[in-house]
């Protein structure tokens, strides 16, 4: 699933990577270990 973000005006690549640093940044509040932060 692709979310078009091209309204930002940020290339793919760097959206893909913020994209997966907010994943796993979410996931890890839920899990606890890195989050509180």
């Amino acid at each position: 699933m692709q979310a078009d973000h091209t309204y930002l005006g940020l290339d793919p690549e760097a959206l893909g990577l913020v994209d997966g640093v907010v994943f796993i940044r979410s996931i890890a509040r839920q899990q606890g270990p890195f989050g509180g932060g």
